[in-house]
């Protein structure tokens, strides 16, 4: 028994159905990925196409409105051919769904005229705001914005502070990327592509509307609300953190069916054994391992 609605487990049957079949785009675009360390553009027509940035946009905005599960299963079919596309995905969508929080005119604002808007956020509070008239003034350096150079808005974390610099409390707020400088900060060694690089404001002006409260940020208030939609009901960042468990799990499955493929070809060094499955430690380890990987995966999709 499930108490799913029908037309959402179709709906998430289909997106990763197709996440499988423009996975071969993604899969050859991984070399330039980690290169260019931002995402190929033709990875990015396969997200847009398949409305990938708007699982947790609500429907009244044009988006798919899903659910954690289908998110996480999205990332999952994702991690197979390219995990930072996963892990870009997966920020872009917490990210829409952090901004269900503000009030309607930012939502308005963002999704009103594009409902495939891309969203980043990063939640440490490494700036400060300082009240002033109609808005706030935020100045600060926000590292680690994965899928900055993609995202039409950010949400940044900060402390407010008054004129003496005097702590106040924390908030939240939103901007369009455009208005940020980004700083190249992002050299890794891997997953390289999420160009998850720094974001840096001096002074820059932001509404009224477009701020929050940390506790309205992180708050639950609309969890018990049985009169919002599912989607509305979800605390944004718990959903973002069984998300991501979501891509390291669908990583490990991909590394998994890698091994497996390999393994006939393969031998095992210094032994006589010239193909992997013919050795039951291979074997036996493998086991292990993909124990360790299912276990994984039903937590995550016990906790979505």
């Amino acid at each position: 028994m499930t108490n799913e609605r029908t037309d959402l487990l179709e709906l998430r049957a289909e997106l990763v159905s197709t996440v499988h079949k423009f996975g071969p785009v993604l899969a050859e675009g991984v070399a330039e990925g980690e290169r260019e360390r931002k995402l190929p553009d033709a990875t990015v027509r396969a997200i847009d196409d398949a409305r990938l940035s708007s699982l947790w946009t609500a429907s009244a905005y044009g988006g798919l409105e899903t659910d954690v599960r289908t998110m996480g299963e999205v990332a999952k079919a994702l991690s197979h051919y390219c995990p930072s596309t996963s892990w870009v995905v997966n920020n872009i969508n917490g990210s829409n769904l952090l901004a269900t929080k503000f009030p309607q005119a930012a939502r308005d604002e963002v999704f009103g005229a594009d409902p495939g808007a891309k969203l980043a956020s990063v939640f440490a509070a490494t700036g400060t705001a300082v009240r002033t008239e109609g808005g706030y003034l935020l100045t600060g350096s926000w590292p680690y914005a994965s899928g900055i150079l993609h995202d039409d808005w950010t949400i940044l974390v900060a402390r407010e502070v008054d004129r003496d610099g005097e702590p106040v409390g924390g908030l939240s707020l939103l901007v369009p990327t455009a208005d940020v400088t980004i700083e190249d900060t992002w050299h890794t060694v891997g997953m390289r592509a999420t160009g998850s690089h720094t974001v840096v404001l001096r002074e820059a002006f932001v509404p009224g509307h477009r701020v929050i409260s940390g506790e309205r940020q992180r708050g639950r208030e609309n969890t018990t609300d049985v009169t919002l939609p599912p989607l509305l009901r979800t605390a944004a960042i718990a959903a973002m953190a069984v998300v991501c468990a979501s891509v390291v799990v669908g990583i490990g499955q991909a590394a998994r069916a890698f091994v497996v493929d390999k393994a006939p070809g393969r031998g095992v060094a210094p032994s006589r054994y010239t193909s992997q499955p013919d050795s039951q430690t291979f074997v036996s380890a493998l086991g292990r391992t993909a124990l360790t990987i299912d276990a994984a995966e039903l937590h995550v999709n016990r906790a979505a």
